[in-house]
């Protein structure tokens, strides 16, 4: 009966252990999924400052105007708000990602901590019983 605590305590610590690596593996998941919807938006602002640009050389043809003054200037304005968007959004996204893989890595040494815990407290128990 003396070891019921250990097996105890063994049980506990393996259970532990597979939900650290288990939640480890959720946020490399999650991380995936975040650069992958990093990408996708990367990709939707490019696509909106492509389209923005050709509606703007459309009317600036139409209207017969030359391009220099107040067309150029929106169209560069608009040029220099994608690449801050896209910079900001590419370093939010890498942000997120890193802070999904430390979280899981994290939570991995918690399993394993909390496993060693569970044997040190199963193995007290056994010492002080038998």
């Amino acid at each position: 009966m003396q070891f019921l605590p250990l097996a105890v305590g063994a049980l506990s610590a393996t259970a532990q252990v597979q939900q650290g690596r288990a939640a480890e593996e959720e946020a490399k998941f999650a991380a995936e999924q975040e650069g992958i919807r990093a990408r996708d938006e990367a990709i939707a602002r490019r696509e909106k400052l492509i389209e923005a640009l050709a509606m703007q050389n459309a009317k600036v043809g139409a209207s017969g105007i030359t391009q220099v003054g107040s067309p150029v200037e929106v169209m560069t304005t608009d040029i220099e708000r994608f690449e801050f968007e896209d910079i900001s959004g590419r370093v939010s996204g890498r942000n997120e990602q890193n802070r999904l893989r430390a979280a899981g890595a994290n939570a991995k040494k918690a399993g394993y901590l909390g496993a060693g815990i569970s044997l040190l407290d199963s193995a007290s128990k056994t010492k002080k019983t038998g």
